[in-house]
């Protein structure tokens, strides 16, 4: 047992001290997490300002209840007009009767789907109220989330962060462990100690999963502090998911490690595929944004079920009982799997 803390007390300050380590296994994620959390705001979706000339409480109250507004009221079109062209708005309605008019700023294209919006629903609340139409039925929103709350953009991005930080800190690690460390001499130096190969790999997996836990936490904790995130975590279903994962990414950096044998080049498809992954994985952006004819690429990468068990801990997405420990299970079987192979072939080879 002294052996087994003793090397996992090793790998962690080594681990602590290559800065490319642990760049990729903490900091990388939190750069991402930083760039969109600023992009995006916080957790909840803000309510664009438009200004309003002509409508009663009633319209505004209506206009309201569609879209994510909040209607200032203007004396006049002049008043407004100079409101939109001086910055202070985005966006300008004037409705004079059946008369409706949209003030933007054409070179604002954050805007123009907006604008469009809000045509569509003034034009159809007037019609309605001009034709005197009568209400047949009522469509109520109901919320597919377990929580009973939808999933923001940055809720979204910060457990992809989460993911992306598993991948990480499996896949980098095993490649500097077990490719640089061989290169280097390093595991010679280990293996002709009385340590079994068991434990030297065990230490390693260890290791590895105490930096995702790391990781974990201080993306949470940056995310409470810049942008006030609470993401209701099922524990249980987060700390296994971290776990089997990080194993699980383990097995891809020693696969890679084991078709490539110079450690650099290892490292070099490992950040293309990181790359790849961040992009295409749904991880960042959801999957049904993408171009149908890439769609596909997203079932094919294994971050993708990382972000996926994420969000279903965070109740965020529904998947079955049986899907979910599914893939924790095979993520689990891989990285033993790899972590074998491993031990019988980098640690009896120097």
């Amino acid at each position: 047992m002294s052996e087994l803390l003793t090397l996992v007390k090793l790998l962690f300050l080594d681990s602590a001290r290559n800065k490319l380590e642990t760049f990729f296994s903490i900091l990388f994620p939190v750069v991402f997490l930083i760039i969109f959390g600023f992009v995006f705001g916080s957790t909840g979706e803000s309510a664009r300002t438009v200004g309003i000339v002509g409508a009663d409480v009633q319209v505004v109250k209506e206009l309201e209840s569609v879209g994510k507004w909040r209607f200032q009221l203007f004396p006049d079109c002049e008043e407004l007009m100079a409101a939109v062209q001086n910055g202070k708005l985005s966006i300008g309605l004037s409705m004079n009767g059946s008369s409706v008019e949209l003030f933007y700023n054409e070179r604002n294209t954050n805007v123009l789907g907006e604008v469009k919006m809000l045509q569509i629903v003034v034009k159809n609340l007037l019609e309605e109220k001009l034709n005197n139409a009568r209400s047949y039925f009522t469509v109520s929103k109901m919320e597919h989330t377990p929580t009973g709350k939808e999933i923001s953009t940055f809720e979204h991005i910060l457990t992809g962060v989460i993911a992306i930080s598993v991948l990480s800190n499996g896949m980098f690690s095993m490649i500097t462990v077990f490719g640089n460390y061989r290169k280097k001499g390093a595991l010679r130096r280990i293996i002709l100690t009385p340590v079994k190969p068991v434990k030297i790999v065990s230490a390693v997996a260890f290791v590895r999963i105490l930096m995702s836990f790391l990781s974990l936490f201080i993306t949470l904790f940056l995310a409470r502090l810049f942008f006030s995130a609470s993401i209701p975590f099922n524990w249980f279903r987060l700390i296994s998911t971290l776990v089997f994962s990080t194993l699980g990414m383990m097995a891809l950096g020693l696969f890679l490690t084991a078709i490539f044998k110079q450690p650099q080049t290892a490292s070099s498809v490992a950040s293309l595929l990181n790359t790849i992954m961040m992009f295409f994985a749904g991880v960042y952006f959801p999957v049904h944004w993408m171009p149908s004819y890439v769609r596909w690429l997203a079932y094919v990468l294994p971050v993708k079920y990382v972000a996926d068990l994420v969000r279903v801990s965070a109740g965020y997405q529904l998947l079955e009982s049986y899907f979910f420990w599914g893939i924790n299970v095979l993520f689990l079987i891989c990285g033993l799997a790899m972590l074998t192979v491993a031990a019988n072939l980098f640690l009896k080879s120097e």
